[in-house]
């Protein structure tokens, strides 16, 4: 696979923030929209969840290309805090594809709900469906609150603050070292959810905007469709608090988890060298080897019972911890004999195995019938007395014994009940 250039994959992470801002601003402002229009959307929960919901799945469709910013604010606490993953240069083409992606989207709602919205004569509250506005205007119009009750410097305090929450806890939810975060795939739901309560807080006092590319985006589609002064400046000449609030806010709430959390974080574990070969989970890797050749699992790596672990991969079976201790153990009580039952066991199997006839065609003379029976006893023994200690395993290890061990060795134990050799020359089986 070819490896893109830098150019090209800047302009790869710009489609991707495009796309992905214009999905979340045309979720967002749709539901506000829908919410003034129809008002089939009760209740700021409604539109909280689908802000919510549209914040969370425009950064399941972007983040593998871009890191799934959407936000200027967040882009810029990223360039000052993170800047080996978001390097100063990449700012400028990041916000203003992030800009385009919000134009667009408030384009498509206004094609959308054009008709219901001319038909309305507050044009304040018909603009709140693009822009953001202090206090929220629906609220103002059902005279729970006055106009008084949130200032500019208030409104921009109230975008500052909660703006620095939401850099926070992305920064929580994706930081390597906080070994509480959730699996990388479910952190979209999280933030989503932050956005929702978020927007449930402070919606009534500012719209709860934190995203200056989310107002001033579909702010300059409302000026140039006809809101004139009302989408910008704004009343009271307002428009500033949606960027400079969360452009104040996000790198102080960047700077918050990394001064008062990330430096009680436990430090990554160290990379594997390039050497190491990759195993899978429940297998021996060449990495676990034993250092010291004289060691109890070195040492009962000489016999047949236990063959090397490179020749023991399962998908399903033990950790590599516990299959090398049991082996270890195991190993030791049969070499020492400990246990009357396990050499009772171990005497009668080899007994009967002895008189056990074989196939035409299958000879087994002298030394190689002798480690034959001494080993498919020794392996019948493991598997009966510690079945009920070793773990099942998955598909890879359904037509064995319920205890699950994999040896790729000349003996295997099949849970129908017949032995068979393995060797160069096929299978044969064994006769009861």
């Amino acid at each position: 696979m070819e490896t893109a250039t830098p150019r090209c994959m800047i302009l790869r992470q710009c489609v991707a923030e495009l796309c992905g801002t214009f999905f979340l601003v045309l979720f967002g402002t749709g539901s506000v929209a829908c919410a003034v229009t129809t008002g089939e959307l009760m209740g700021l929960h409604q539109v909280a969840f689908v802000w919510g919901f549209g914040v969370c799945l425009s950064i399941f469709a972007t983040a593998a290309v871009s890191g799934a910013h959407l936000n200027p604010a967040v882009s810029f606490a990223f360039a000052i805090f993170r800047p080996k993953d978001m390097p100063l240069w990449k700012l400028l083409p990041y916000i203003l594809a992030q800009l385009l992606g919000a134009m667009l989207a408030s384009a498509a709602i206004l094609v959308t709900f054009h008709g219901a919205l001319r038909r309305m004569d507050d044009e304040l509250a018909t603009a709140s469906a693009f822009g953001e506005y202090f206090p929220n205007p629906g609220v103002v119009t059902n005279g729970k609150l006055v106009r008084a009750d949130v200032s500019p410097a208030g409104a921009f305090g109230i975008e500052a603050f909660g703006t620095s929450i939401l850099m926070f806890f992305i920064l929580a939810l994706t930081d390597e070292r906080n070994a509480a975060r959730p699996p990388p795939g479910m952190a979209p739901f999280f933030i989503g959810f932050l956005v929702c309560t978020l927007i449930s807080v402070f919606a009534p006092l500012t719209q709860a905007g934190w995203n200056p590319a989310r107002d001033f985006g579909p702010r300059v589609v409302a000026a140039m469709a006809g809101w004139g002064d009302i989408a910008i400046p704004g009343p009271r000449h307002g428009f500033w608090v949606y960027i400079v609030g969360p452009l104040v806010g996000a790198p102080l709430g960047a700077a918050a988890w990394d001064v008062c959390i990330r430096p009680g974080l436990p430090p990554l574990p160290p990379p594997k060298t390039s050497g190491a070969r990759e195993s899978l989970v429940g297998c021996w890797s060449p990495d676990q080897e034993p250092a010291s050749p004289s060691s109890s699992f070195a040492r009962a790596r000489t016999s047949s019972l236990i063959p090397p672990p490179d020749r023991m991969h399962c998908a399903g079976c033990l950790s590599e911890d516990r299959l090398r201790g049991q082996h270890g153990r195991l190993r030791n009580r049969v070499r020492k004999g400990r246990g009357a039952r396990l050499g009772a066991v171990r005497a009668s199997i080899v007994n009967s195995l002895t008189k056990t006839s074989i196939p035409d065609g299958c000879e087994f003379a002298g030394p190689m019938r002798t480690s034959f029976i001494v080993a498919c006893g020794s392996l019948v023994v493991l598997l009966f007395t510690y079945k009920s200690r070793i773990r099942k395993g998955g598909t890879a290890c359904q037509e064995h014994l319920p205890c699950c061990v994999c040896v790729q060795s000349s003996i295997m134990v099949r849970a129908r009940g017949c032995a068979r050799e393995v060797s160069e020359k096929g299978l044969f089986p064994l006769r009861r």
